[in-house]
């Protein structure tokens, strides 16, 4: 059940032609979750950053084979699962629209495709992924994998589960899924491993080269967040800052004396 949208029909607005790419949509991502009684598609896209909330009046989502219908969601939202999908390939389009509806502007779309398969019940085991890799960006870890393309229907993976350093998981469906992120992955090197997993078991565990995920460094953080800690932030650094000029300025004016 798709929940906090409404469901508009026709084409997209003239205005879908005014857009900004400064603050597009990014990191659009799909995947088919295919059981033997329904088969869903979960859709999602990086949260608008604070910047981007700005003026923010709704996200639209495009789905199908030829993307007509549009999903229009608040703000906050950045993920949806469409249910009961026909099998079929289908095309995915988010934005971000900003006023009033009689004179809106879309930014740059974030796009993707996802393909749903017809349900086979799993008679064994998926085979592992290859070419494990990942990519560090501040506490993001994207990781990469190639799906096994040679297992007949009935061993194909239908998720990976995608770890990093063990205590950061994610789960994501869909035997051609091929990347995952994971977010708030702590300081210090870590493991990553992928496993391809079905109804009847998991396939062994693929690795990939270890990561290190550094301390953040720069004028807005000088202390690292992990969970449950905090910011020391640039005021306060500041404020002590301004208290060391004011001791010197004390002790010259003092000296002059």
């Amino acid at each position: 059940m798709v929940l906090g949208c409404v469901l508009l029909l026709g084409a997209a607005p003239a205005a879908l032609a005014e857009t900004s790419s400064a603050i597009g949509v990014h990191d659009v991502e799909a995947y088919s979750r295919v059981t033997a009684t329904r088969s869903d598609v979960i859709v999602t896209w990086r949260p608008a950053t604070a910047a981007q909330q700005r003026g923010l009046s709704w996200t639209s989502v495009y789905f199908g084979r030829e993307p007509q219908p549009i999903l229009v969601f608040s703000p906050t939202i950045h993920d949806v699962t469409i249910p009961d999908v026909a099998p079929g390939t289908y095309r995915i389009t988010v934005e971000f629209a900003y006023g009033p509806r009689s004179n809106f502007t879309y930014t740059s779309p974030g796009r993707t495709t996802v393909t749903v398969v017809k349900y086979v019940a799993a008679a064994g085991a998926p085979t592992a992924p290859t070419r494990v890799a990942a990519a560090v960006s501040g506490h993001r870890v994207t990781v990469t994998w190639t799906p096994d393309r040679s297992d007949a229907a009935d061993h194909r993976a239908t998720s990976y589960v995608v770890s990093v350093g063990g205590s950061r998981v994610t789960v994501v469906h869909g035997y051609a899924a091929s990347s995952a992120t994971v977010t708030n992955v702590p300081t210090g090197r870590h493991d990553v491993t992928v496993t391809a997993r079905n109804g009847a078991g998991e396939s062994s565990p693929a690795s990939g080269e270890a990561v290190r995920v550094a301390r953040r460094r720069g004028a807005q953080l000088a202390a690292e967040r992990s969970d449950g800690g905090s910011w020391v932030s640039l005021p306060i650094l500041a404020g002590a800052g301004l208290l060391v000029v004011i001791a010197g300025l004390v002790f010259a004016l003092y000296r002059e004396r």
